[in-house]
């Protein structure tokens, strides 16, 4: 019995790991990108951000992850280059950079009955290091740059450091199963 209960915990919790991945995929060439689900980080009356990682594979063994920030906070463009802050409880901070630009029409919109709301996806490269600081501290505060201006956002009950945990051990779970377009047909 007690082996039993094991194994359907060892079920649930996989399967719960599992459901955190939105896009997994691996090429014939080897490269490999996992994507995790959306985690909200805030939500106000007019704006709103989420986060996500993604793990890339290159055909070559190198291993890279991103975070995008998927932001409602209007029409924003982003150079390459363009900063997000993040401060710890501690008062530490640590400093990532965009990877990509975005420009004039790089965002997506969804018409509501209350009005439009305008998505930004800003992506910045982080090490497993640096991703391992942020997981394991409290994200109380960030600062995100566009190309007009900087704006701060409080950060509670851990939701970015949370976030980036539950999709890093989502990720982790899936790197191990093969998942290319011959598996299981």
């Amino acid at each position: 019995m007690k082996k039993i209960l094991s194994i359907m915990f060892y079920l649930l919790v996989t399967a719960n790991l599992f459901s955190q991945i939105k896009i997994d995929k691996v090429e014939e060439d080897g490269s490999r990108i996992i994507i995790s689900n959306n985690s909200n980080i805030y939500t106000g009356w007019t704006n709103a951000a989420a986060i996500n990682l993604s793990y890339l594979l290159t055909a070559s063994g190198l291993e890279n992850y991103q975070i995008t920030l998927c932001l409602n906070e209007g029409k924003m463009q982003f150079e390459k280059g363009r900063k997000l802050l993040l401060k710890f409880k501690d008062n530490t901070m640590m400093e990532l950079v965009n990877c990509e630009r975005i420009g004039p029409a790089d965002y997506q919109y969804q018409v509501t009955n209350i009005g439009t709301n305008y998505y930004t996806f800003p992506k910045f490269n982080v090490s497993e290091e640096e991703l391992h600081k942020i997981i394991n501290g409290e994200v109380v505060k960030i600062r995100i740059e566009n190309d007009i201006e900087f704006f701060d956002r409080d950060i509670k009950k851990n939701k970015f450091s949370n976030g980036l945990k539950k999709a890093f051990d989502a990720i982790n779970s899936r790197k191990t199963v093969k998942n290319d377009v011959y598996e299981g047909f």
